[in-house]
């Protein structure tokens, strides 16, 4: 399984965009979330096809949500469904990983 960062990298709250292997140039946010893992999701805002970060790399995230630098569109953490702005009802397209031996992996399962 492809290592994207390890776990030190993202400190719990922190986002952080990395490449995704294998893929035409998209990039992957991971959020720490505590206890539960890392969760990913693809750096890509569902309102335009734009990326969250706004190729910056740093995503903004208040407590439960992450915005996009864009359009200001607030995304749940936890589900990545989009709950407010231009884009409500949507979801952030998920990333399959796991969390094993202090790194962060692509996943063969589900995300």
């Amino acid at each position: 399984m492809t290592v994207l960062a390890r776990l030190a990298e993202i400190a719990d709250g922190a986002v952080l965009a990395v490449e995704v292997p294998g893929e035409d140039g998209p990039r992957a946010l991971l959020v720490a979330m505590g206890p539960v893992g890392p969760v990913a999701y693809v750096n890509c805002c569902p309102h335009m096809d734009m990326p969250l970060d706004g190729g910056s790399g740093r995503v903004l995230r208040r407590r439960d949500h992450l915005f996009c630098r864009y359009h200001g569109a607030a995304f749940d953490v936890a589900t990545g469904a989009c709950v407010g702005g231009p884009c409500t009802g949507c979801s952030l397209e998920r990333v399959a990983v796991e969390a094993a031996d202090g790194a962060v992996r692509l996943s063969a399962s589900p995300g």
